[in-house]
């Protein structure tokens, strides 16, 4: 459980998807699930941002249902 998620990064294209963006760096996840356009979005995004959004974010990929499910489905059949 985490209780208090520091404000690590600042995303200004969806301030309000920041919180998201914060638990999972905070809880060192791999993914974030997502059908939400700008959180997807800045996953290739080659702007300035976007590049040093990756960089600190990473291990952290956003990525859709069906991206998550075939990735999932991957490890289990090897």
């Amino acid at each position: 459980m985490i209780k208090s998620v520091s404000p690590e990064s600042k995303y200004s294209r969806d301030p309000k998807d920041e919180k998201y963006i914060n638990l999972a760096v905070e809880a060192t996840a791999n993914y974030v699930v997502s059908r939400d356009k700008d959180l997807l979005d800045i996953m290739s995004d080659i702007s300035i941002v976007g590049k040093e959004f990756r960089q600190k974010t990473r291990p952290l990929k956003i990525i859709e249902p069906v991206e998550f499910l075939q990735i999932l489905e991957a490890q289990v059949n090897s």
